[in-house]
């Protein structure tokens, strides 16, 4: 599938546009809780394309940080890029208050846009590239990642993140995997205190860089609360083998990533040793995967494709058939 076929399914799944004249009062009532752009502090967002009738919710982050600091800077970078977008109608964003279990919001049925999903099939959901994509932090891991060396590490898989979704999700499986298996490398930085806590040898008190990973020719890309926002797109551009393990959300361009061509998968941890021992023993293939993932994340994740994915999405919105 290509950038704009992508960007038409994900609309079309989502059911996204809806007629804001037909819902009538239930509108009035919604529009009682609406707040200034320039406050916050709630993770709702209002699109409604001017003089076509069409509107849809946007989620601006996932549940499970609707707390946490930074939901401001997540707003106004949204806010900014959606209206720099060279849209066929104008585009009037507000914010408002917490729609996602209004019971008003749930009986309108109304669909929503998301940055990255929880699920694999997420039912009613579009999703737009994420603020990484949207403020030029991807750009930047990408460009990291293609000036790495090349990967010298062929005998660990390694896998660097936070611990977010760690309690019982696949980050868990692999933390306590790592405990007796030397071709597995699993550096966690601490930031949910409270949590349960991995093994002392998986924790790092510092972010390791990309230059540092992509000494690996190996990299796992493991899902925590949602998609990660940068690391398969950066991996997919480095000289790097991406494998996902156990895969379960989705980001905006997953729909067009290829199992088998623009990384592998594995369901369990010693998947990734028997994917490790065959692509060290045919080095073709290693260098085919890496190839093509290259390929992809410079069909996808250029500033160009970005916009023109969100384009075509928001675009769809007011012909979804």
């Amino acid at each position: 599938m290509d950038i704009r076929e992508v960007a038409r399914h994900h609309a079309h799944h989502a059911n996204t546009a809806f007629d804001i004249a037909s819902i009538g009062d239930s509108w009035s009532r919604l529009q009682d809780i609406v707040m200034e752009d320039t406050a916050l502090f709630e993770d709702t967002l209002l699109l409604d394309i001017r003089g076509t009738g069409t509107g849809a919710i946007v989620r601006v982050s996932r549940p499970s940080i609707f707390s946490m600091p930074g939901l401001e800077e997540r707003y106004n970078v949204l806010v900014s890029f959606l209206r720099m977008l060279p849209l066929r109608s104008d585009l009037r964003v507000r914010a408002w208050a917490d729609l996602h279990d209004n019971p008003q919001h749930q009986a309108l049925g109304i669909p929503q846009l998301a940055w990255s999903s929880d699920s694999r099939i997420p039912p009613g959901v579009a999703l737009l590239p994420n603020m990484y994509a949207m403020n030029g932090s991807l750009q930047k891991s990408i460009n990291k990642a293609r000036s790495a060396s090349n990967p010298t590490n062929t005998r660990i898989a390694l896998f660097a993140g936070s611990d977010t979704g760690l309690n019982g999700g696949p980050r868990h499986v692999l933390t306590l995997a790592a405990a007796d298996r030397k071709w597995l490398d699993i550096r966690i930085i601490i930031a949910q205190r409270g949590f349960w806590s991995p093994p002392g040898k998986c924790v790092t008190k510092r972010k390791l860089s990309i230059a540092k990973q992509a000494r690996h020719a190996y990299l796992l890309t493991v899902d925590g609360n949602s998609a990660s926002w940068d690391r398969m797109a950066w991996i997919l551009a480095s000289r790097c083998v991406p494998i996902s393990f156990r895969p379960r959300c989705l980001n905006w361009y997953d729909l067009a990533l290829q199992e088998g061509v623009h990384y592998l998968a594995a369901e369990s941890v010693n998947d990734i040793r028997d994917i490790m021992h065959k692509l060290n023993e045919n080095e073709g293939i290693r260098e085919q995967v890496v190839k093509q993932g290259q390929e992809f994340a410079r069909k996808w994740f250029s500033r160009e494709s970005i916009v023109a994915y969100a384009v075509e999405l928001l675009n769809s919105l007011d012909s979804p058939s």
